[in-house]
This record gives structure tokens, C-alpha cells and sequence, in this order.
């Protein structure tokens, strides 16, 4: 069976002194990771990006969402 899973950039403690950013790739390899997708079971990742966001360091990362298809394991 396929899967689908929407994905989006996010913030942890968001307002507070240590508020974090959590990138659009980051939330991806995270949930890669915590759900075993490998590339056998990874079909695709669908990007719909809305620009960058610049972090206190000045490096850009990818904002937006993303829409990952993968294969369940379970069939």
C-alpha cells in the first residue's frame, strides 16, 4: 500500500529564549528515520516551497511543505 505524509518547517517553544527552528529538511529526515523509510520504500518527496528563512546565522533553509510518498510495509 501507499502512504502519504504532509511535512512542514516548524519551530519548538516557539516565543520563548529558546525557541529552535526546525528546518523543512530536518522534519524530513526525522520522519524518515523515526518511521524506517528507506530507499526501497521511498518513492517520492513533493516540495512546495514558500522561501527561505534566515536563521540568527545567516544560513538559509528551505521553507515550506513537503509531501512524502512512500510504500507501507504492512501488506
Amino acid at each position: 500500500m501507499i502512504k502519504t505524509k504532509q511535512l512542514s518547517a516548524r519551530y519548538i517553544n516557539f516565543g520563548k529564549p529558546n525557541q529552535k527552528y526546525i528546518s523543512l529538511d530536518e522534519v524530513i529526515n526525522e520522519f524518515l528515520h523515526s518511521e524506517k523509510i528507506d530507499s526501497e520504500r521511498l518513492i517520492d518527496i513533493k516540495y512546495s516551497p514558500v522561501g527561505y528563512f534566515q536563521p540568527d546565522n545567516g544560513d538559509g533553509e528551505l521553507e515550506g511543505s513537503a509531501l512524502v510518498i512512500y510504500k507501507n510495509t504492512m501488506q
